[in-house]
């Protein structure tokens, strides 16, 4: 059962429970009107005790789910910051790798140094002279690094906590059963 079906279910159990409570209150009133019926209205007082208790018990319950609920969103929104956090650290992962290749003076397709002209000028400034310091070296000629299959460790590792991510999904809670109260 979901979180909020708990809350739509117990709020309604709860609204029963107010609303037969107001009836006993009416009962006891009345019976306090007749003369020497104490016992009546001494059973109507035990029996809106047990509902008090009983409306007690529910909103106890409602708060701790409404806590849990507040708990996991703060959970899931965490965790698509870390998501996005992520996503910022293999974008820098490939521009630091395009800057590796371009400074030893490695032929890098013209998407990738355009990539790493949109994340920093300055580095690909900085990789451009040092590829003209790296020019008698051999060019190695590379593939784009946005289209490589093989991932590399640190690839391994985000899919893993992305994997993961799975793990946040609502739990189901157990039904609280309010009839053992009311005895």
């Amino acid at each position: 059962m979901r979180i909020s079906e708990i809350n739509d279910k117990y709020n309604e159990y709860l609204a029963k429970l107010k609303d037969y409570r107001t009836e006993l209150v009416k009962k006891q009133e009345e019976s306090k009107l007749i003369p020497n019926n104490t016992r009546e209205t001494e059973k109507y007082e035990k029996e809106i005790d047990k509902i008090d208790k009983g409306c007690d018990a529910v909103q106890k319950y409602l708060d701790s789910v409404n806590e849990i609920k507040t708990n996991q969103d703060k959970l899931k929104s965490g965790n698509e910051e870390m998501q996005e956090r992520l996503n910022e650290i293999r974008e820098q992962q490939k521009c630091l790798e395009i800057f590796r290749r371009i400074s030893t003076g490695g032929s890098v397709p013209t998407g990738d140094v355009q990539k790493l002209m949109l994340y920093s000028k300055e580095m690909y400034s900085v990789a451009k002279v040092m590829a003209l310091m790296n020019m008698k070296k051999t060019q190695e000629k590379y593939d784009s690094i946005y289209n490589e299959e093989m991932q590399s460790p640190m690839d391994i590792l985000f899919n893993q906590v992305d994997s993961n991510k799975d793990a946040l999904e609502e739990t189901d809670f157990p039904e609280l059963n309010l009839d053992l109260l009311m005895k």
